[in-house]
């Protein structure tokens, strides 16, 4: 089942259960290194909210997200360390909104992420977007893991380790339910609300297998 299919099936009521069984390899995790992304097939509004548990690695950039341009329409997590990145070291853009995140360390640790227009990592607030204030925006691009794409810019790729990531929508509908796998030896992002593999650019590296 597509995610066009799915989100068609939640407006009209209908329910559609995860598949039990995942056909693919479990492992700890995906990798990148600065030129690979996973593509989650969604756009981001002011109600949805990611879910990320992620590991970045000290002194590199990573980021995942979607936005048309450093001020407008953006759902953008992204943390670096002191990669002379010509962003700035750390950021969130919410909409037409954009913080820096002085300080906020990027260390070599797993994190959970929760993105709406409230962020947490690991259960701490660390920041708050003014949801009025930013009113209604969607992204002119889906969001993808591992990097960001922007329509005014190329996309950018980070260096970090995923888990999982989950994406809801403003009613809390799980629309993505994504984990690590791998289809015999390549690293892939299995999504099981619509029990496929997400569009995958590059090579990833992947942890241990898991049961």
């Amino acid at each position: 089942m597509n995610n066009y299919l799915l989100r068609r099936m939640q407006k009209s009521g209908i329910s559609a259960s995860p598949q039990p069984t995942i056909p693919y390899q479990r492992v700890e995790y995906l990798e990148s290194s600065g030129s690979q992304c996973i593509d989650t097939g969604l756009y981001m509004n002011q109600d949805s909210k990611l879910v990320l548990e992620y590991q970045g690695f000290t002194n590199k950039y990573l980021l995942s997200g979607s936005r048309y341009s450093a001020n407008a329409q953006g759902f953008v997590y992204a943390n670096g360390g002191n990669s002379g990145s010509a962003f700035g070291d750390y950021f969130l853009q919410y909409g037409a909104s954009r913080t820096p995140l002085s300080g906020y360390p990027n260390d070599e640790y797993w994190h959970t992420l929760v993105m709406t227009n409230d962020i947490y990592v690991d259960g701490n607030l660390i920041y708050s977007f003014n949801k009025i204030t930013v009113g209604q925006f969607i992204t002119p691009l889906t969001l993808t893991l591992f990097a960001m794409q922007s329509s005014t810019y190329r996309t950018l790729y980070g260096y970090m380790r995923i888990k999982s990531a989950k994406i809801y929508d403003g009613n809390d509908n799980l629309l993505l339910d994504a984990v690590a796998v791998r289809n015999g030896t390549t690293g892939e992002m299995y999504d099981q609300v619509s029990q496929s593999l997400l569009t995958r650019v590059g090579t990833f590296a992947y942890g241990n297998d898991i049961n």
